[in-house]
């Protein structure tokens, strides 16, 4: 490429719903541009962006990688995202690295669920968008119905600025609208085609889109719209000027179409990123938030001097080790510098840097501003990082800060061997590493390791890769929910505490009054003792053993929560009182009180989101319904609708695989903690009998 030119850089990202074909795109862009001399499939599991084994073994992207490659006078870096629900957040991070976005729609299935999503993922981060409608090569698929959809459900401006010379297998060429050029393939196993005339029976429909290309510019220019009206020719240098203006500050959005596996379209697209496509130093200004006071600014980036960059991807190497991958957003870097982690507080240095072809690794001395590298071995580094020049340690400040959402699907695992169990912290704490979306916790009843994410299909994927990566067995069982005790009754009892034996004896009475406080107030203990009737170096001990009876439960030994115990009364002995007298007798005295304080059991109740098509709204309502669920409203986003609720968990923990079901795989849902509700009483029994059980089984244990 000659000597470094950051108008010459095109950081892309490729995005759309799984199945889209976006690695297939990948592999046909990277044969475009003579990075590749032979396309793989991924059926075949040789492409470039998909080597993971279980991404070959599950024909599915489930990492975001990359691959640089120059074109003519060009450096493109393409980051390959995954599509599948649990892993639209890793899409999400990636984009942060790119500053342009091609999303795919399946011309067979339209405007799907995730569309929509990364869609608004994209709106959200203002990135300049080329929808690519895929797959034009299959036969009953229609250009022109997709493009209907796409106005009626995505919000925006989006225009085609190609259109295809046929339909299914009988495309022949794909025309340029602007240009009014039409680009013919001969062979699609060849890298290029051959440009020519528009067909004289496509003359008349180039001239309408060409129309509305007009009207969109014009609709935002001023000058340019009182030149359409008082009709003015508008000439094709100011047509695409004015359209490079509305694609980059993401007011309008370009289409094409084509088939990546076929290598359709795929010059076209390659041909649109080079003549509009965003370069790294037209990046729009992003939001600073300073680590110390919170402050947050605006600021370009690009502008600044020194070094800054952002981790968006972490993977694991067989032989390289834990490689991350970052976008440089200011200054440039070279081996062996030292940096700055705001986020983490910590300085690390770099080692090696090098450019990726999806696993194939490329050394390079340095890399400038704009570009996307990476580095191995980074001890403390992680996704979501910001790393800076040491200079600029005086005032750390994050960009892009890491959301990490709840886990919506869990399981509890049990090593099956002491060996399994002595690997298990450090294996899941590699695939934390590469994964910040993967939860890991400890249940605080059983003491059982929780495995949780963002579906079932996340989940058990790291269950699998404990076992293909790092030989760990282990059993999963459904994670026990959280449930609490708590009184509903004001209840006094007597708790006395009397050990009579050789020497001195053990003597404690107290009397407790126990009261229910207003949920989420969690625990208050009050002393009206007057008089001395307890005395006061003996009421923290009545305290403690309240607090200690309270962790472990009675019921169904729960935590017992949103309680105030209040101790009005007791007396002691000279000689055989004791702090730890009065310790047993307080949770003896609680006992007791608790029985008459009419005690119930409280569940975890979550606020869960719920988007899917409009079809499935009555069967997702019913199904929530069934589930002990209150529907608290509907929003509707064109054929998407969100539905807010609130459900048990104890109902939600099989939700994941059960709402896949429903919606045929195109609804997804969020979740996370809103409060404590009271059991119905219909379920008491049950739920006190399944606590005796696993109590029974963890002594056994």
């Amino acid at each position: 490429m000659g000597e470094y030119n950051i108008t010459k850089v095109r950081n892309i990202a490729i995005i759309g719903p799984l199945g889209s074909g976006k690695t297939s795109l990948v592999e046909s862009l990277l044969f475009t541009m003579g990075a590749i001399t032979q396309k793989g499939t991924v059926e075949g599991g040789d492409t470039v962006s998909d080597y993971d084994q279980d991404e070959i073994r599950k024909q599915m992207s489930l990492n975001s990688s990359f691959a640089s490659c120059e074109y003519k006078e060009y450096k493109f870096n393409i980051i390959d995202t995954p599509g599948a629900n649990d892993y639209l957040n890793d899409s999400k991070t990636a984009l942060h690295a790119a500053d342009c976005v091609v999303l795919l729609i399946d011309a067979q299935k339209g405007i799907e669920v995730n569309v929509q999503k990364l869609w608004q993922y994209c709106k959200e981060e203002k990135l300049p968008i080329i929808i690519f409608i895929n797959k034009l090569d299959v036969n009953d698929t229609d250009y022109f119905e997709v493009l209907k959809e796409i106005n009626d459900n995505l919000e925006g401006k989006s225009i085609p600025v190609y259109l295809p010379v046929g339909q299914g297998q009988n495309i022949k060429s794909m025309i340029d609208i602007i240009a009014n050029k039409a680009y013919i393939w001969q062979d699609v196993n060849k890298p290029e085609g051959e440009f020519g005339d528009v067909p004289e029976s496509e003359k008349k429909l180039i001239e309408e889109y060409k129309g509305n290309l007009y009207e969109t510019i014009a609709e935002l220019d001023d000058a340019l719209l009182e030149k359409y009206l008082e009709g003015e020719e508008i000439g094709n240098d100011e047509l695409a000027k004015n359209l490079t203006k509305g694609f980059k500050n993401n007011s309008i959005a370009f289409i094409v179409g084509g088939s990546g596996k076929n290598n359709i379209g795929t010059k076209s697209l390659i041909d649109l990123l080079i003549r509009f496509g965003p370069s790294p130093d037209e990046h729009l200004p992003i939001i600073c938030e300073d680590i110390t006071t919170n402050e947050k600014w605006e600021c370009r980036l690009q502008d600044e001097k020194l070094f800054l960059a952002y981790v968006f991807k972490t993977v694991s190497d067989p032989y390289a080790g834990k490689i991350s991958m970052f976008r440089l957003f200011a200054g440039q870097v070279s081996g062996e510098d030292s940096f700055y982690n705001a986020n983490l507080r910590t300085t690390e240095r770099f080692g090696r840097i090098f450019t990726l072809a999806g696993k194939k690794q490329t050394p390079v001395t340095e890399l400038h501003c704009g570009e996307i590298g990476a580095i191995a071995k980074l001890k403390e580094t992680q996704t979501g990082n910001t790393l800076m020049a040491t200079a600029s340690s005086s005032r750390p400040f994050t960009i892009y800060p890491l959301k990490i959402p709840a886990p919506i699907y869990a399981v509890a695992i049990t090593p099956k061997t002491k060996n399994d169990e002595n690997k298990l912290g450090n294996c899941l704490s590699k695939l934390k590493e590469e994964d910040p979306f993967f939860n890991v916790s400890i249940e605080s009843h059983t003491h059982k390791t929780v495995l949780g994410g963002m579906g079932q299909t996340h989940v058990e994927l790291n269950v699998d890769r404990l076992k293909s990566r790092f030989n760990v067995d282990i059993e999963t069982t459904p994670p026990k929910i959280p449930y609490r005790e708590t009184v509903t009754l004001k209840g006094e009892a007597q708790g006395k505490h009397k050990k009579q034996t050789g020497g001195h004896g053990q003597f404690g009475d107290v009397w407790l009054r126990l009261e229910p406080l207003p949920r989420g107030e969690g625990f208050v203990f009050a002393s009206e003792i007057v008089g001395g009737a307890v005395p006061k170096q003996y009421i923290p001990a009545v305290e403690k053993g309240v607090v200690d009876i309270m962790n472990e439960g009675i019921l169904i030994a729960h935590p017992i929560i949103d309680t105030k115990a209040t101790l009005y009364f007791g007396s002691y002995h000279d000689v055989d009182s004791s702090e730890l007298s009065f310790k047993l007798a307080a949770r003896r005295g609680f006992k007791n009180a608790y029985e008459k304080a009419n005690p119930v059991i409280l569940e975890p109740i979550l606020n869960v989101e719920v988007t899917a098509p409009d079809t499935y709204t009555g069967d997702i309502i019913s199904d929530l319904n069934s589930r002990r669920g209150k529907v608290l409203g509907i929003d509707t986003k064109g054929k998407l609708q969100l539905i807010k609720a609130q459900v048990p968990m104890a109902e939600a923990v099989s939700y994941s695989p059960v709402l896949t079901s429903i919606t045929k795989g195109q609804g997804s849902f969020l979740a996370e903690f809103s409060h404590y509700e009271e059991l119905p009483h219909i379920l008491k029994d049950k739920i006190i009998n399944e606590c005796k059980e696993l109590l029974e089984s963890l002594k056994e244990e």
